[in-house]
């Protein structure tokens, strides 16, 4: 699923933009709103996706978020 959201925005920054997704930085199985929160100020990138309702709330009750997020979910 990561790979085909990598696609589809490399489609949309076009080929001036290089758009990447190392395993390293990538978090799965979020279970609460805190984790969300954690794992999202440790992140260092330019943009951050959440895919799921439990990260998107977690995330979405940061007040300033100097990372642009998408959320899915």
């Amino acid at each position: 699923m990561v790979d085909s959201l990598i696609v589809e925005i490399d489609k949309t920054t076009g080929v001036n933009q290089k758009i990447t997704s190392p395993e390293e930085i990538q978090v799965f199985n979020i279970s609460s709103e805190s984790a969300a929160q954690s794992a999202y100020r440790r992140l260092k990138a330019d943009l951050i996706v959440t895919i799921g309702g439990v990260s998107t709330k977690g995330i979405s009750r940061i007040s300033k978020l100097p990372t642009p997020v998408i959320g899915l979910g």
